[in-house]
């Protein structure tokens, strides 16, 4: 601001004026934040200009939504000028940050009461000024539906080939043993994927793991091939709500040929059965080839993009589509990786998706279950890997080639996700 050089400072202009040490700080109505700061001893005359630093107003009126037994919405007016708030929770001190004027603050306590202080934030620095809440109490947690133990694993119970298993081997440790929530396994297009109830509404860490592909023989041409591609393994952070039924596929992995390279290896999938919706899928791997030293196939990928098999070979799906496989009329050809909503495409082969019961393609020379493509027969291109999307089919020339992976998905963000599994699928819950 400028003083003027005659007449009367307009009072409603300024609101305070504060002695602090050796310097004046003046405030500017309506503003919490220091405006200008005028030295000690420094002469002012009329006409002078100021510097003024522009902070955000204060919160206040912080009010109460929606609250469960682990948050509590919290919304609030004022702040002006602010480009972030910082909250903080007492007890527990824990500090989050929003960038508008409502937040639904997560990690508490239930049945607990809290208050909240909310500082306003922006360019300049801290608001001068902070509001503290009422007290707000989280509603009481609701009792688990049965008892689990958790972390719990769930596996392909040892069931190989392109369908799941046909009964149900955790014996008394399945999930909800004993109650009218015990795991089963589902029927028509869900056969082979197991429907677990979520016994009490809380965040859950899922590690979910798509099927790796292993060879290892002696081709006729002599020599020993060894092969390996893995499946995706990722950590995720999970919302589950209690009473929902999960239904998990997992995957497994192609068959090996030995002589004639193999079949390619099951996605898994975590999907929510009562909302319609998928929360998490790890691709499964390409299958090996049995070129000189053995081709090993794509491992599943850690994004949602599969892959492609070698030039001559299928091309990876897109979006939640199955992988491309060989023309039937190939005499070696192999089949596409089935995605979650997509088939296999061109092959004979294919695995199927998720959404179609995720069989694993072929029977002799089969993908895995969890959309694995197969192959046609001796010599021929394996298949491609299931997932969210899957990966296309080798090539055959001479001997064939690896498969592409099949690609990983999940509703939330990947703590952790790298291709390292070597066998079959699973599902770890904590």
């Amino acid at each position: 601001m400028v003083l003027p050089s005659s007449g009367a400072i307009d009072t409603q202009a300024i609101e305070t004026e504060f002695q602090l040490g050796t310097a004046v700080t003046k405030r500017l109505s309506n503003d919490l934040g220091p405006l200008i700061a005028i030295t000690g001893g420094t002469t002012i005359s009329q006409g002078s200009s100021f510097y003024g630093k522009a902070y955000g107003q204060a919160v206040t009126s912080i009010t109460q939504g929606t609250t469960t037994s682990s948050a509590i919405t919290l919304n609030w007016s004022g702040g002006a000028g602010a480009t972030s708030f910082s909250i903080t929770s007492t007890p527990a001190t824990t500090t989050q940050t929003a960038s508008g004027s409502g937040y639904n603050f997560t990690g508490l306590a239930a049945s607990t009461a809290y208050t909240f202080t909310i500082i306003s934030i922006n360019a300049q620095g801290v608001s001068g000024g902070s509001a503290t809440s009422g007290s707000f109490t989280t509603s009481s947690a609701s009792p688990p539906l049965y008892t689990m133990t958790f972390p719990f694993t769930f596996t392909n119970m040892s069931a190989t080939g392109p369908s799941g298993p046909t009964s149900i081997t955790y014996g008394t440790s399945n999930p909800g043993y004993g109650t009218s929530y015990a795991m089963v396994l589902g029927t028509g297009t869900s056969a082979g994927m197991q429907r677990w109830t979520v016994p009490q509404t809380r965040s859950y860490t899922v590690t979910i793991a798509g099927a790796g592909a292993y060879m290892s023989g002696t081709p006729d041409y002599g020599g020993t091939v060894t092969a390996q591609s893995y499946g995706a393994v990722g950590t995720t952070t999970l919302n589950l709500t209690s009473g929902h039924v999960i239904r998990i596929l997992v995957g497994q992995s192609g068959g090996n040929m030995t002589l004639f390279g193999c079949g390619g290896s099951g996605g898994t999938y975590f999907y929510d059965e009562t909302t319609s919706t998928i929360l998490a899928v790890a691709g499964g791997a390409g299958g090996n080839g049995t070129n000189p030293g053995g081709s090993p196939g794509g491992s599943g990928s850690t994004t949602t993009t599969p892959t492609s098999g070698p030039s001559g070979g299928g091309s990876a799906g897109t979006g939640t589509g199955g992988g491309g496989g060989n023309s039937p009329t190939f005499p070696n050809s192999g089949g596409g990786g089935g995605g979650y909503t997509g088939n296999g495409t061109s092959g004979a082969y294919n695995g199927l998706s998720f959404t179609n019961g995720g069989t694993g393609g072929g029977s002799t020379w089969f993908g895995g279950f969890g959309g694995g493509g197969g192959m046609n027969g001796s010599n021929s291109a394996p298949g491609g890997g299931g997932g969210y999307a899957g990966g296309g089919c080798g090539n055959y020339t001479g001997r064939s080639t690896g498969g592409g992976g099949g690609s990983s998905y999940t509703s939330t963000s990947w703590s952790s996700i790298a291709a390292t599994n070597t066998g079959m699928g699973y599902v770890t819950v904590t």
